[in-house]
């Protein structure tokens, strides 16, 4: 569990207080310049905007900052918790069990005039392209190749129970190294455990089957092949059947 002021990376850490960003306020206080307007909703609002620092070991970072932006839970009915709360939280379950996700940086929260304020910081992932822009570049051997390894790291999801539960190709970035793709799950806002493993299959193979409709038939039918290949999946038969629909869309 995250703390209300956390780095994650001692060395990276360091590399911060030598640029003066010792706290929450150093980082609340960075030019906002966004990388596309604020998110207003929830009766609060959310950011993006990207930090480098030159002459220093710190990678390119994404600060992500939130005012009352919060989402209810059973333990917080009525205040809510930052979404960047829940995000951080999932980046750190996936991360444990080796699912490919985000780097973290750093997280903080604080009450200010009161206002709830979070702040979440990843390294940027500046060599990857997401999985639409992947497939509209045409080359096929490649796109079934980051559909193989998506399929794989969404299988040990699954297994360790975790749902992404927002799992469109937009959210997924992916990079190539000597032919073999890397893959990581972003915008993890959604993402949580669920006992019943059969639900967390359907809605999340179904939720990326139903926005990959630029991606045809058979790239579509190779991913779920390659989710059935990766391990046991129980109910097999009926997981297909109810995926048949997406498999066959066309746009």
């Amino acid at each position: 569990m995250p703390s209300k002021n956390c780095f994650f990376d001692s060395s990276l850490k360091a590399e911060l207080l030598k640029a003066g960003l010792v706290d929450f306020d150093a980082f609340w206080n960075l030019e906002r310049d966004w990388i596309e307007p604020p998110n207003h909703r929830r009766k609060g609002w959310s950011g993006v905007s990207r930090l480098e620092l030159p002459d220093t070991n710190i990678p390119p970072l994404f600060v992500k900052r939130q005012e009352n932006h919060n989402t209810r839970t059973l333990l917080h009915p009525l205040s809510g918790v930052p979404t960047y709360l829940r995000e951080v939280q999932s980046i750190v379950a996936f991360r444990k069990h080796n699912i490919p996700t985000l780097t973290p940086v750093y997280y903080g929260e604080r009450i200010e005039d009161g206002n709830h304020q979070a702040i979440l910081i990843t390294q940027a992932l500046d060599d990857y392209q997401d999985m639409w822009s992947l497939c509209r570049a045409g080359n096929e051997q490649k796109t079934l190749l980051a559909l193989k390894e998506l399929a794989e790291a969404t299988w040990l999801m699954h297994s360790k129970g975790l749902a992404h539960y927002c799992l469109y190709p937009n959210h997924v970035f992916v990079r190539f190294h000597e032919n073999k793709p890397e893959v990581r799950m972003i915008d993890l806002e959604k993402a949580r455990r669920d006992p019943l493993k059969s639900r967390m299959r359907l809605k999340d193979l179904d939720c990326f089957l139903r926005h990959a409709g630029e991606f045809g038939q058979t790239a579509r039918q190779f991913f779920v092949d390659s989710y059935m290949a990766a391990g046991p999946v129980a109910q097999e038969k009926t997981l297909r059947a109810r995926l048949e629909k997406r498999i066959i869309y066309q746009p």
